[in-house]
């Protein structure tokens, strides 16, 4: 996807959405990373978080709805495990202009994009598109997880032990007491490791020579974010595209709550640090989620605040 903040601006609507639709935990936020951090376009940014956890809220209490029906969800969902709707920009150039909702489904004879609902919201003011995209993964890591990336510095909770986290499908197995290989030639032992279904991993090492700085989490990605992924060879810049919804249910080992980037990053790039330039942690990189019938593609993202929670560790840096 080639994201722009131009691109962005036209779609959003132009004021924000009622205060008492969104979230205070995402206020709340919102106004820390606006006050600290230097964007372009701050405001731009703050609208999109906002409208994207308003629609998240509302549509949790059932304050929509479909013009479609129940008969049009009905008719695509059956297969699905766990459908995971998302909230972003659709890519202009493979799919069509839009910011709405996308479900991202496995291969099937339909088409590759297609938009399939609307969505009212009556508290908004607005209503939204929703589309179908086929989608398929592929993960950034070798198969020595040496050669993959470590996230941070952790310690857990329960045990006081220092560790590093990083990509669950990196580390070769689920089964705690499993030998990691590092890429310093030593190796570490998997503590915990929830993949599948969330792809994070703690391994305990050595600890660090120097006590590292306790590393902030933000909580509430959205579109038009910029970060940078603290990737094996180099640091990367991406923008944020579309996100999963966060709202309470990151605390959760049942199913991956993910963001997507508007670009994927390489092979080895597997378990990367993904924040912003003020520094709060967001996302656990994981790989590429390429949409091979219409040629786009995204970088695939694990929340950060979920890895934490599944691994019971808490960050530092």
């Amino acid at each position: 996807m080639e994201y722009s903040d131009d691109y962005l601006r036209a779609l959003l609507p132009r004021e924000n959405p009622p205060a008492t639709t969104v979230p205070g935990d995402v206020i709340r936020e919102v106004a820390l990373i606006s006050e600290r951090g230097h964007f372009d376009d701050a405001d731009l940014l703050a609208r999109s978080v906002l409208w994207t956890y308003a629609i998240f809220s509302e549509m949790g209490l059932g304050n929509f709805r479909s013009r479609g029906g129940p008969g049009v969800w009905g008719a695509f969902f059956p297969f699905m495990p766990r459908p995971q709707i998302i909230v972003g920009l659709y890519d202009r150039e493979t799919e069509e202009p839009g910011f709405g909702l996308a479900v991202n489904i496995p291969a099937w004879d339909g088409p590759p994009f297609f938009i399939f609902d609307y969505l009212v919201f009556p508290g908004l003011g607005q209503e939204f598109p929703v589309a179908l995209r086929q989608v398929e993964t592929e993960l950034h890591a070798a198969v020595n997880p040496a050669n993959a990336t470590s996230c941070c510095w952790a310690r857990c909770n329960s045990t006081q032990d220092w560790g590093i986290v990083t990509a669950g499908h990196a580390v070769g197995g689920n089964f705690p007491g499993l030998a990691v290989p590092l890429a310093d030639g030593t190796n570490g032992t998997l503590r915990r490791c929830f993949w599948q279904p969330v792809d994070a991993a703690f391994v305990a090492t050595a600890p660090p020579p120097v006590l590292p700085a306790p590393l902030p989490v933000m909580h509430f990605p959205a579109a038009g974010l910029p970060v940078t992924v603290e990737g094996r060879s180099a640091a990367k810049g991406r923008t944020i595209s579309s996100a999963c919804n966060s709202q309470g249910f990151y605390s959760t080992r049942l199913f991956p709550i993910l963001f997507y980037l508007d670009r994927p990053c390489d092979p080895g790039d597997s378990g990367a640090l993904v924040h912003l330039s003020t520094g709060e942690a967001c996302g656990i990189y994981n790989g590429a989620q390429p949409s091979p019938a219409s040629g786009g593609t995204s970088g695939l993202v694990l929340n950060f605040a979920q890895a934490m929670f599944a691994l019971d560790t808490t960050p530092f840096l």
